[in-house]
């Protein structure tokens, strides 16, 4: 269950290195992709190793001034053991024009030793927790930004409720006109 979780997360560290990637080419949208996945794995990372998953957090966390990827790396790989993964399974960021991992992103060796370490289910547990913690933060966001009346939930037929007030979104679309149908389709007349 950690796998893909912790391929999104390395591949992000990544793309928002910028002594691995074109510094000029590292977008908000990769930090915010790469927090996200950080985010959801630092949970798994922190209950093997607290330092392991303080340096993940403080390379991919929102607003972090930059990224480490061999640093990000070398956490994970330090914990694949205790959360029952192996390095052959995460695998490593393959460079398809030139037929080679990318600088610094080969698969590990690592093996995962089975015996010790979070079981599936502790993993899988966690996993979804975290998830449930990121999506409700995305919520709680949302829903403060709504009540501040940043977010202008407008209706497909023109009607805005930010502007309509106490209006149904039908009464506010009309603007004092009245509304005809033909073939189906609303229309402001």
């Amino acid at each position: 269950m950690a796998v893909p979780i912790v391929q999104g997360t390395l591949r992000y560290a990544y793309l928002t290195d910028p002594n691995l990637s074109n510094a000029n080419s590292i977008t908000e949208k990769a930090k915010a992709e790469g927090a996200v996945f950080a985010a959801s794995v630092l949970p798994v990372v922190h209950a093997c190793s607290p330092n392991d998953a303080k340096t993940i957090y403080t390379n991919l966390a929102v607003g972090s001034e930059t990224t480490d990827f061999p640093a990000v790396k070398a956490a994970f790989e330090n914990n694949y053991a205790c959360m029952n993964i192996a390095g052959q399974d995460v695998g490593g960021l393959w460079d398809h024009e030139s037929g080679q991992y990318f600088a610094s992103a080969a698969a590990s060796n690592t093996n995962s030793s089975g015996s010790s370490g979070l079981s599936g289910g502790a993993i899988a547990g966690i996993c979804i927790a975290a998830a449930v913690v990121v999506f409700g933060a995305i919520f709680l966001i949302w829903r403060s930004k709504r009540s501040s009346g940043d977010i202008d939930e407008s209706y497909s037929n023109g009607a805005s409720q930010k502007y309509g007030g106490s209006q149904t979104p039908e009464q506010a679309g009309t603007n004092g006109h009245t509304s005809t149908t033909m073939n189906g389709n609303d229309m402001v007349a």
